[in-house]
């Protein structure tokens, strides 16, 4: 099973966490700007902090340039 932290905790992000559990993927953590708490028990942690869980596979779940362009 391949381990993912998704990028951006906004309603794209909750999607994409719900099909990502159908793939059988184990989602380790959301990463973003505004971390607090957990959605579907999965943490919201700063980016830095998610990407150092060290996922196979990171997936943005952000719209718009403007929202990549804002991530610490």
């Amino acid at each position: 099973m391949k381990t993912v932290v998704m990028i951006g905790a906004g309603q794209m992000g909750r999607a994409a966490a719900a099909l990502a559990s159908d793939q059988a993927l184990h989602i380790l953590a959301f990463g973003d700007n505004e971390a607090t708490g957990q959605i579907y028990g999965i943490p919201v942690l700063p980016v830095a902090e998610a990407l150092r869980l060290q996922p196979d596979v990171v997936i943005l779940t952000l719209r718009g340039r403007d929202r990549m362009d804002d991530l610490e």
